[in-house]
This record gives C-alpha cells, structure tokens and sequence, in this order.
C-alpha cells in the first residue's frame, strides 16, 4: 500500500507526540503563576468589597442606635461587652450575611480562621459604644482620651494575613486599604 492512495492514513510518530506534550507542558508551566495571581487579585477584590459591606452596615446601625458604633464580641477570646453581640447578630438586619463575613483568601487557608469561628474579620472592640458624630471617635488610654479621625479609625480587618502576607483593613469613613504585616525599614 503506497501512502498516496486514497484510504491509507498516517499516524502521528512518538517524537511528534512527545513534542506537542512537551510545548503543552511549557505553557501550563508559564500559566500557572499567572492565574494564581489573578485569583489572588480577585480574591482581594471580594474581601474589599466584604469589608466595605460590613462598614456600610455599621453606618446603618449607628443612627438607629443613639448615634452610637455597635458593640461586638469577636467570637475567639473573652467577650470584651456584657451585652455585646456577634457581627451577624448586631448587622445582619444591615445586609451582613455569613457570605459576607467570609474572605475567599481565609477560606483558602489550611489555618483560616472561618472554618473555626464562622467569621474572618475582626470588629475593633475599643471603638464600640463610642459616639459616631463630628467625624472623630474618642479613644481611651490609660486615664486620658483623644480624638482620633475616622480616617484613621480602623473598625474591621483580616484576622489573618492571607493577602500575600497583609490584610485588608476597613477605617470609619469606609475606606479600605491593604496593609503588609510586613515591617519597613527605611
């Protein structure tokens, strides 16, 4: 049988096949950073937008409630307020749902703190039952207190530093920005 007559096929060699593996094998190889970075983006992403939407939550509670944050007991440790409630419990009329508690980078981890306490994010004890008005919150230490802006006042953050070795952190004027637990040295 000659290899031009019609009916005769010809098959792909062993070299030709281990090529084309070899070629597939190099561009997973290239890939592969490069979607892991993009689903660690789109993870922070999610848990800006978490953040945000505990934050939005909180500026709904604080008018219906004597002008005033609201107070959370973290579910680890000792509960900080005699009648403070869970994150779900004092904002989940506001919009706060399980979802929203959950950061994809945490849920993630083999260490992530969801799983253990079904909720990633830690609500600042010292800023509850403090008056929310004029754009500051008083902040107590030792026997005196100071003014601190709502700029700077940090409500919420990232238990865990699961965003490339930092954390999302959400301040009073709904505004998050990522911190590296990293320190600088100048």
């Amino acid at each position: 049988m000659n290899l031009g007559e019609p009916g005769c096929r010809r098959a792909f060699t062993l070299v030709e096949l281990l090529a084309v593996l070899a070629i597939l094998g190099l561009l997973a190889g290239m890939l592969t950073p490069v979607i892991q970075q993009a689903r660690s983006k789109a993870e922070n992403v999610v848990c800006v937008s978490n953040l945000r939407q505990i934050g939005t939550a909180v500026w709904l509670y604080v008018p219906e409630n004597g002008n005033r944050f609201p107070g959370i007991n973290n579910p680890w440790g000792e509960p900080i307020f005699t009648n403070g409630q869970t994150m779900i419990e004092a904002l989940g009329t506001y919009g706060v749902t399980e979802k929203v508690l959950a950061c994809p980078a945490d849920l993630r981890s083999p260490q992530g703190t969801y799983r253990r306490h079904t909720n990633s994010y830690e609500y600042v004890p010292w800023s509850s039952e403090e008056e929310a008005a004029g754009g500051t919150a008083t902040v107590y230490r030792g026997n005196s207190t100071f003014e601190i802006p709502f700029s700077r006042l940090t409500l919420c953050w990232d238990v865990s530093n699961v965003h490339a070795g930092g954390f999302n952190a959400l301040r009073a004027d709904n505004k998050v920005r990522s911190l590296s637990a990293r320190p600088k040295f100048r």
